[in-house]
C-alpha cells in the first residue's frame, strides 16, 4: 500500500479506534502553534464507520489532515506488546514505504500535547539512520541490553543477542523513547528500515519501539528533552512537546487518581485540559446517515483504499 502526495514534510500519528476519542487534543496543540498549514497522516486502523467520519469531517486551523487506512497492513509473530499500548503502535514501522514521496516527517504518539513549534525538528541534521530521538532516561531502559530485558519475550532473548553485532557491548548502546521520532524517509528507505524493524518483530517479537532501537543500534540524533517530556520524570526550562509516557494516561486521570499519584505526574493537565473537545462521533455519523446537518459539518477531504493503494481524494 502506497500514499502518494507531493508535500516533503509532515507530521504523522497512528492510532487504532480504542484510542481515536483521546487523540483530537495533540492535533488541536498542533493547530494552535503551527506557523504555516501543516500536512498531517493520520495511519488509522480498524476504525468504525463514525470514527472515520468524525476524523474525515474534522476541520482544525493550518492542518490538512488525511486518514490513511493500514488495518490491512499485518505484522505477524508472537509481538510481546506493552500493556499500555495496542497493535496500532506498529503501524510507525511502516511509515517510509507508505509514504513514498515524503522527504521528513515528525512521528507523535497521541498521550501528548504540543506547546510550541514543531519546525526546527524539520530543518535539524540527522545521521546516516535517518533518525532522531529522545534517549531514554530511567536505567532500566536506557541501554539496549536493558531494554532486551524488559521487553523481549524470554524464550527468544538469547536468539536475539546471537543475531546482533558482538561490538559494542550491548550495555554500552544508547536506547530512546519513540513517542517523538524525526525521520528521514530517503534514508530509512536506504538503510532498509521496514524490513528490519519488521523482521525483529517477527522473528523475535519485539514491540515497536525496541525493534526501531535495534535498526538504530545507538547510531541516532538525539533530541533535546523540551522535545520529549516526560511528565513526572523531568522538566525542561522551555517544553515544547509534553508526553505522558508509560501506563498513566492524562485521560485515566479521575479525581482519585489524581489523589493517589504523584504530585509530578499531575503536571501539565491544564494543558491537556486546554484542549479538550466534544468528541460524539455517533452522534455525527448517524446525522449523515440520516441527511442531517451536523454540528461539526465541514468542507472536508477523504481517503479512499484502491486495490492495494491508498489514495488522497479531494
Amino acid at each position: 500500500m502506497t500514499l502518494h502526495s507531493n508535500s516533503k514534510r509532515a507530521v504523522v500519528l497512528a492510532f487504532d479506534d480504542r484510542i481515536a476519542k483521546h487523540s483530537v487534543r495533540v492535533l488541536k496543540s498542533l493547530s494552535r502553534h503551527a506557523a504555516l498549514t501543516e500536512r498531517v497522516y493520520i495511519l488509522a486502523r480498524d476504525w468504525r464507520p463514525w470514527t472515520r467520519e468524525f476524523y474525515l469531517r474534522l476541520d482544525l486551523p493550518k492542518l490538512d489532515i488525511r486518514i490513511v487506512d493500514v488495518s490491512q497492513l499485518s505484522v505477524v509473530g508472537p509481538i510481546k506488546l506493552l500493556t499500555h499500548t495496542t497493535i496500532a503502535s506498529m503501524d510507525r514501522l511502516f511509515i517510509p514505504d507508505l509514504l513514498t514521496e515524503e522527504e521528513r516527517v515528525v512521528y507523535l504518539d497521541v498521550d501528548m500535547v504540543t506547546l510550541g513549534s514543531l519546525d526546527p525538528l524539520f530543518e535539524m541534521s540527522l545521521p546516516k539512520t535517518g533518525l532522531a530521538a529522545k534517549p531514554s532516561i530511567a536505567e532500566k531502559f536506557s541501554n539496549l541490553a536493558a531494554l532486551i530485558e524488559q521487553w523481549c519475550p524470554k524464550e527468544f532473548r538469547n536468539p536475539l543477542q546471537n543475531d546482533l553485532p558482538r561490538s559494542p557491548a550491548l550495555e554500552t548502546v544508547k536506547t530512546f523513547n519513540s513517542g517523538v521520532l524525526v525521520l528521514d524517509l530517503n534514508s530509512l528507505r536506504e538503510g532498509r528500515f521496514v524490513e528490519k524493524t519488521l523482521g525483529y518483530a517477527k522473528r523475535y517479537g519485539v514491540p515497536d519501539q525496541l525493534a526501531i532501537c535495534l535498526y538504530a543500534f545507538g547510531d541516532f540524533g538525539e533530541l533535546d528533552a523540551k522535545w520529549n517530556v516526560f511528565v513526572g520524570q523531568d522538566a525542561p526550562a522551555d517544553p515544547h512537546v509534553v508526553h505522558w509516557a508509560g501506563r498513566q494516561k492524562p485521560w485515566g486521570f479521575t479525581m482519585a487518581l489524581r489523589q493517589r499519584c504523584r504530585p509530578t505526574r499531575r503536571l501539565y493537565m491544564n494543558e491537556w485540559n486546554d484542549y479538550r473537545f466534544d468528541y460524539r462521533p455517533f452522534r455525527e455519523w448517524f446525522h449523515s446517515m440520516a441527511g442531517r446537518q451536523s454540528p461539526h459539518r465541514n468542507s472536508w477531504r477523504r481517503a479512499v483504499l484502491c486495490g492495494n493503494s491508498a489514495q488522497i481524494a479531494p
